[in-house]
């Protein structure tokens, strides 16, 4: 079977413990790789799962509350890492990022990149991801 087939029946079950991982209160790590496997999930989904698309898009202020603390933590990698999903998530053809999310995040974006207390180098990552959300 092609992977959407394979993935589609545990799909709920992903993001029932996915939800629970990006929000664990004891491991960035654990965070951050909740969100890196939502990245991936996000590519299996297809565009005519309404209920799909709404519950991952039901994880994306926690998907954000991640980045944020990453980013208030100054921990690059992290930043990157969590940046990378949200740029895949705007070049997908799932409707995951809609008309509703782009101006939170752009605000997202533009607010951390005109922090400038924050290190140098969070700032232009911060200001390049409004760069893809404004595309």
């Amino acid at each position: 079977p092609s992977p959407p087939d394979s993935i589609s029946p545990i799909m709920q079950t992903l993001f029932t413990l996915l939800c629970g991982l990006v929000s664990d209160p004891e491991s960035a790590d654990v965070r951050i790789t909740a969100v890196r496997a939502l990245g991936e999930v996000a590519g299996y989904m297809e565009p005519d799962k309404a209920v799909e698309v709404a519950t991952y898009q039901a994880l994306l202020p926690a998907m954000l509350k991640v980045l944020e603390s990453e980013l208030a933590d100054a921990r690059e990698d992290g930043v990157k890492k969590v940046l990378d999903v949200f740029e895949t998530l705007l070049v997908l053809d799932v409707p995951i990022l809609s008309a509703n999310h782009v101006p939170l995040l752009v605000e997202f974006f533009l607010k951390a990149g005109g922090e400038e207390s924050r290190e140098p180098d969070l700032r232009v990552m911060a200001l390049n991801a409004l760069g893809w959300s404004i595309k």
